[in-house]
């Protein structure tokens, strides 16, 4: 790995890949590595944003509402860090991933055809901005232990009022229901659904 660790580099968000399942596992060994190698000045961050999702279970014969964590983007871990091939080796090792890869074309000065290179999936600002601002509201409700909050976009997708939208006005989370202002007919009216009829749109 050589002189590659010693140097100060630019960080950006390089795109990791796993197999679904294993988000929080890798992020843990990630974080751990950050911690045991003192790599906090090479890399700044490790994302996996994930959601609370209200599922029923039938436990021991009785219906019950749960509410469970599940990563957003399957699979996909993201890391803010230094664009080193020899770091990149490192975490992926380490944590059982791989960094995905893109391939980009520029035209060649010597000659006819294309130079063909292989870069890193990296995520633009755009990106981790969107995606950092799902985890704020995501964490906004687990905060509160819910996953719906006043004033959030969702769809109706089970129910008469199936393939609605609207905005939630108001949660229930004792009896795991929503209050949701939707139009019919051009009309505002609001509908009582449960948390597990309706899916985030924010």
């Amino acid at each position: 790995m050589g002189g590659s660790f010693m140097e100060k580099k630019e960080k950006v968000w390089i795109v990791f890949y796993t197999r679904s399942g294993r988000e929080k596992r890798a992020e843990q060994i990630i974080k751990g590595l950050i911690e045991n190698m003192d790599l906090k000045d090479r890399i700044s961050r490790v994302l996996v944003p994930s959601k609370l999702m209200e599922k029923v279970r039938n436990i021991k014969n009785s219906i019950r509402r749960i509410s469970l964590e599940k990563p957003i983007y399957k699979g996909y871990i993201f890391v803010e860090m230094e664009e080193d091939p020899d770091l990149v080796d490192l975490i992926s090792k380490a944590a059982g991933i791989k960094a995905l890869l893109k391939k980009e074309e520029e035209k060649s000065e010597k000659g006819p055809g294309n130079i063909v290179r292989w870069t890193f999936l990296k995520l633009s600002k755009d990106e981790i901005d969107y995606i950092e601002k799902i985890v704020e509201l995501e964490n906004r409700k687990k905060e509160e232990k819910t996953p719906f909050l006043k004033g959030q976009k969702v769809k109706i997708v089970a129910g008469p009022m199936k393939n609605m939208e609207g905005e939630v006005i108001d949660v229930n989370k004792e009896k795991g229901k929503l209050k949701v202002k939707v139009e019919i007919f051009g009309r505002p009216s609001e509908v009582e659904v449960d948390f597990i009829q309706v899916e985030s749109l924010t």
